[in-house]
């Protein structure tokens, strides 16, 4: 069951919308105009991730949506049949393919319904320009339970049900019924079509368990520019090996800790190949407080192409000050602090 799992997020996509739907009446269109300029540049950030992944040799027919969320994808890469140096060569690949999804830009331009290549006679204070940042997590989940069946088995009765006459409710409709074929369709309990032989169902499946929590708290701390990796990920790839730090910068981030690295692909069982050295792996401690409801911390990494002039490594400031503040001792330590500090400041003067 193991299988790697994607996010792929716009960053700032419900200020972007604000700023289309202000824009339409600037210039007297309909802002589901705009709006479908919006989601076109979403489809191609999926359609250069799929480019990608070919670029890196890895097996298109393994990749799978889960569900899509406006502007926001979940794809996992099924792992299953695949020995432990496998596994861990595609998740070198995918790391390769997202980080250079990272480097490529997805600008949109909103204007007029004009044809967007005439731009001679285009007024250019009726377009606007918004650049579309992604945020982009993976790991690799091993214990899920995939419900999307369990769904189906427990609700299709029920569905079956309600529409039985109210004075005959055990009387069922045939699975062929129209009526309950259009309301598990509505419904979202399979996919169903009718031919003249018999009816053909399909679910999309859907996971849920505690590694699927861990994984969505973590896109909140996934950082413009960057690839944040997993735990799973992160601990098994530098146990092998697989990351080889270079070197350490001598300037690091607080809380972060910055290193070239040149990370290894698995050709075999003993042997290896390299992705080449033009990654910087940045990794930090993300505490239990920052995975709310997951119970402990873990550590996190975020991959991303050494010359990428974008990525701001930043740290929970804001999160540390609501400590303090909602704590009386934090409170007390930190005015001792500051009064110490000041104290310093004064003698070196």
């Amino acid at each position: 069951m193991p299988f790697i799992s994607i996010s792929i997020d716009i960053i700032g996509s419900t200020d972007a919308k604000a700023k289309l739907l202000g824009h339409s009446s600037h210039i007297g269109t309909k802002a589901t105009d705009l709006y479908e300029s919006f989601q076109k540049q979403v489809l191609r950030v999926e359609e250069t991730f799929w480019t990608m992944l070919r670029s890196s040799n890895l097996d298109i027919n393994r990749l799978f949506l889960i569900k899509n969320i406006g502007d926001e994808v979940w794809y996992t890469y099924d792992l299953e049949e695949l020995e432990e140096y496998e596994r861990r060569a595609v998740v070198a690949r995918m790391i390769e393919s997202l980080v250079a999804l990272q480097t490529k830009h997805f600008d949109l331009v909103a204007g007029p319904p004009e044809d967007p290549w005439n731009w001679r006679d285009v007024d250019p204070n009726t377009l606007m320009r918004i650049d579309l940042s992604l945020k982009i997590t993976m790991d690799v989940i091993t214990d899920a339970l995939e419900v999307a069946s369990v769904r189906e088995k427990y609700l299709a009765p029920h569905v079956a049900s309600l529409l039985s006459p109210l004075k005959k409710p055990t009387r069922f409709v045939k699975a062929g019924d129209d009526r309950y074929i259009n309301l598990c369709n509505r419904l979202g309990i399979a996919n169903q079509v009718k031919t003249k032989e018999k009816v053909l169902s399909s679910i999309r499946s859907d996971y849920i368990g505690w590694e699927i929590d861990r994984f969505f708290r973590l896109r909140k701390a996934a950082i413009k520019g960057t690839v944040l990796v997993g735990p799973n990920i992160l601990s098994d790839f530098e146990s092998n090996k697989l990351i080889v730090s270079t070197d350490t910068e001598n300037q690091t981030k607080p809380g972060w800790t910055i290193s070239n690295i040149n990370i290894r692909l698995c050709c075999g069982q003993h042997s290896f190949t390299s992705l080449g050295g033009n990654y910087k792996l940045a990794k930090r401690y993300l505490p239990a407080d920052e995975l709310k409801g997951i119970g402990e911390g873990c550590e996190i990494g975020v991959v991303y192409w050494k010359y990428q002039q974008d990525v701001e490594l930043n740290f929970p400031y804001a999160e540390i000050l609501k400590k303090i503040t909602a704590n009386k001792t934090l409170q007390r330590t930190a005015r001792t602090l500051a009064v110490l500090f000041g104290k310093l400041c004064r003698r070196r003067r």
